[in-house]
């Protein structure tokens, strides 16, 4: 629960105590760069939604930390440590789904905010944070941005009366 546990991290791999938790986990330059971008985005999300939604930003760290290892691992670590479900379920989201949204969400040229929401609005506000970290791209940030601060939560206005008052006709489009 450290506001930024990278030091203490960096200490434990020049120990040689991280094989404690997983014998191939490693803190690399890399892991170090991922928890540098971890604090910056927990940091802007914190300002965005203070009021709005408390984030388990010790379970990004553990993402971000976690991110070498194979989903198999990750559900290993979860197990040895009597992680609750929803825990795993976060961290196992994050790994199997996080690099295809990346993907997704690095695209050019114009991906309507209806696909993005349809991509990230199933996902854990920290997996999506992770993604945030991870992603290295001004693109995939802003659409995660927009995501959080536009689109999460909309909901429509309109029901099938509405639609029937127009005149639009049954079918597959009605639903």
């Amino acid at each position: 629960k450290e506001d930024d546990p990278k030091k203490t991290l960096k200490r434990m791999e020049n120990l040689g105590e991280l094989k404690f938790i997983r014998p191939d986990l490693r803190f690399t330059k890399k892991s170090q760069a991922l928890f540098d971008s971890v604090k910056k985005v927990t940091a802007w999300f914190k300002l965005a939604y203070l009021k709005k939604r408390a984030l388990d930003v010790w379970l990004i760290y553990l993402m971000a930390l976690l991110d070498g290892l194979s989903v198999k691992n990750i559900q290993a670590v979860c197990k040895d440590f009597v992680f609750r479900k929803g825990e795993e379920m976060r961290l196992v989201s994050y790994k199997k789904d996080g690099p295809g949204i990346i993907r997704f969400l690095k695209k050019s040229g114009g991906v309507p905010p209806s696909r993005i929401y349809e991509r990230l609005e199933p996902v854990s506000y920290e997996a999506i944070l992770a993604i945030m970290a991870k992603s290295a791209s001004k693109t995939a940030e802003k659409r995660i941005s927009d995501f959080l601060t536009k689109y999460n939560g909309m909901r429509l206005r309109i029901n099938g009366g509405d639609l029937e008052a127009i005149g639009v006709r049954e079918g597959p489009g009605y639903r």
